[in-house]
Formats: C-alpha cells, sequence, structure tokens
C-alpha cells in the first residue's frame, strides 16, 4: 500500500470519528433535549413525579436514585401505552444489539477502552441512546475494532471462545430479553425501573456466568452466530407481526408509517402539544438518531471497498423496509463474522 493511501485510511479510521459520532451526540443532544423542553415535555414529566403520583415510589430505598428512577418509570410508563406501543417496541427491540458490545469486549486481543460499555450503557438510560451509543461507535472505530476482518493478525487474535460466546448468549437471555418481557407483560413501575438498569444486570450476568464456566479455547463462532441470527428473528418477527395490518388496511401506507416512527422536524407547540404526544416525539427522535450513528459505523465495517459500501447500502435499504432496523443491524454484524473467520482462515 502506497503512503498515500495508508494517510488516507489513517484519516478515515482515525480521525474522521473523532468529527462524525461526536457531532451525532451533539446534534442528538440539541435536537430532543431541546425540542422536548421547547415542547413543554420535561415540564409535565415533573408534575409525575410529586408525592402524591404513582410513580414516586422506594424502588431502593435510596433517596437520590429513587428520584433519579421516578422520572424514567413515568416517562417509560407512558410509551407502554397501546397507542405508544408499536415505535417503542421497535426500538426495544432494536436495543437487543446493545449485547453487540459485550461481544465485542470478549474478543481476545480487544482494546481495553471497549471494555467500559456498561458504564455507557448505565449513562445512556438516563442520557438516551441517541446521545451516548455514537461514542462507543466513535471508540468501536477509533480502535481498529470495526476494520478487524481487514486487518492482518494472527489466528486467535480478534476471535471470541466458545465460554465467552455462551456468556454473551447467557446476558442477552437473562439480563435483556427476560426483563423486556416482564416490562411488557407484567406492566408496573417496579418492572419498568427494574429494566432501566439492564447494562448493569447484563454485565453482572456475564461476570457471573463468566466465574462458573470452566476455560474453554474452542471458538465460539457458531455461537456467535446464533446469536445474532436469534437476534434477526427476534428483530423481524414483530415488525412484520406489527407492519403487515397497516400496510393492507392503511389508505396511506407510508403516511401511517411515518406517523408512527418518524418524529417532527419542529419543535411541537407546547399549547396543544400533551404529555403523551411529547414522549412519542422523544422516543422517535432516540431511535432515528441512534440508527444515524449506528449506520454510519456499519460503514467503516463495509471499509473502503466500493462493491462492500453498495452491499451494505442495499441491504439496509431492503432490509429495513422487510423486517425493520433491528434485523438489518443484526444481519450487518453476522456478515462482519463470517469476514473475521474468513480473513483469519478459521472456518468454524
Amino acid at each position: 500500500m502506497s503512503g498515500k493511501a495508508s494517510n488516507v485510511l489513517a484519516i478515515g479510521n482515525r480521525i474522521l470519528p473523532l468529527l462524525v459520532f461526536p457531532a451525532i451526540t451533539y446534534q442528538a443532544w440539541h435536537i430532543m433535549f431541546g425540542y422536548g423542553q421547547q415542547a413543554g415535555t420535561f415540564a409535565k414529566l415533573a408534575t409525575k413525579c410529586t408525592p402524591s403520583t404513582p410513580y414516586t415510589l422506594a424502588y431502593t430505598g435510596i433517596q437520590s436514585i429513587d428520584a433519579a428512577l421516578c422520572p424514567l418509570v413515568a416517562f417509560f410508563d407512558t410509551m407502554l401505552e397501546p397507542q405508544h406501543s408499536m415505535p417503542f417496541n421497535v426500538e426495544l427491540l432494536t436495543a437487543a444489539l446493545a449485547i453487540v458490545p459485550y461481544l465485542e469486549a470478549a474478543r481476545s486481543g480487544r482494546n481495553i477502552l471497549l471494555e467500559l460499555h456498561w458504564v455507557m450503557g448505565i449513562i445512556y438510560q438516563k442520557m438516551t441512546g441517541a446521545v451516548i451509543f455514537p461514542l462507543y461507535w466513535m471508540l468501536f472505530v477509533v480502535t481498529g475494532a470495526a476494520s478487524l476482518h481487514r486487518t492482518p493478525r494472527s489466528a486467535t487474535a480478534g476471535s471470541i471462545d466458545q465460554r465467552h460466546a455462551e456468556s454473551a448468549a447467557f446476558t442477552l437471555l437473562v439480563a435483556y430479553i427476560l426483563p423486556s418481557i416482564a416490562m411488557l407483560f407484567a406492566r408496573s413501575p417496579y418492572t419498568i425501573a427494574f429494566w432501566q438498569a439492564f447494562p448493569l444486570w447484563m454485565f453482572l450476568a456475564q461476570r457471573l456466568y463468566l466465574a462458573v464456566r470452566p476455560a474453554c479455547p474452542r471458538s465460539g463462532a457458531k455461537t456467535v452466530n446464533a446469536i445474532y441470527l436469534s437476534l434477526f428473528a427476534l428483530s423481524a418477527v414483530p415488525h412484520v407481526y406489527l407492519l403487515t395490518p397497516i400496510v393492507f388496511k392503511s389508505y396511506d401506507v407510508l403516511v401511517a408509517i411515518g406517523t408512527l416512527f418518524m418524529p417532527s422536524l419542529t419543535p411541537l407547540d407546547p399549547k396543544s402539544t400533551t404529555f403523551d404526544h411529547g414522549v412519542q416525539d422523544f422516543i422517535q427522535w432516540d431511535g432515528v438518531l441512534m440508527l444515524v450513528s449506528t449506520f454510519f459505523a456499519t460503514a467503516w465495517i463495509a471499509g473502503p471497498s466500493i462493491k462492500r459500501l453498495g452491499v451494505l447500502a442495499c441491504w439496509l435499504t431492503c432490509s429495513m423496509a422487510l423486517y425493520g432496523p433491528g434485523a438489518a443491524i443484526a444481519g450487518v454484524f453476522w456478515w462482519r463474522e463470517s469476514l473475521i473467520r474468513k480473513e483469519s482462515g478459521r472456518e468454524s
């Protein structure tokens, strides 16, 4: 590779992410919290945590934590109302891809910065995924994880052994899927409050599994593939189920889908905006902007190859419509795993 090409790649992999992803974080903060403030959503949210409301509870017995949980519980409880359930459920299923950082932290030879994922997860429960997740993707790119399949390395570098792959599957099931099911089907302030700490539960579940599972140097590639295929199904089936009635019953399908998933491009009028409407607009912005940062990250996975970028663009465009955003992203990371194994010469 020429020196000029090397310099271009260095800029693309080291400097550009430091510009792109913080810019997305800034815009997400400005739009979501700025629009929410102008629409009066946060002022209305504050009234949900007065002493007489059902959300002012002793969730942990620690006053400062309970005070922080109250608005989160009130906000999420509103999102679980039937009229808001579709966009929220889609984002909830897409968020199952929070397992990606846990898999990346399980790779041999990973950068220590990628092990801070659970701390960032706790923060984004308060600051939203749209604001915090771009910062994880920035680390994902600048540490070289995004280009792992294009980097010459030893046979074991970048691999995930069976023990760590199993720990990720266990973590996803026990600490994310089951709490999410409990929140959806046994809805109460307490189940919603418990769900808020899912990044911490995921970290603890993974540590627990690794503590009791004996070491297993065998490749965990098949288990990792099974995780991504399961995530694909977990996201695709509800997406198809939820959208099929809209496609066949709505007079204008695009308008109906846009109303459900697309936020307002300008601040809502505080005089005519209800708390429910403000919450829906906020969660729509959260979902859209989190996907924007994730799609940028997938561009680094495809790399400088025009062919791969074209394949990626076609896949995201078609799969988003047919299977939903969660399934589309799961497919990209499943594809990446195959590229990693191909580059290292291991077809496990």
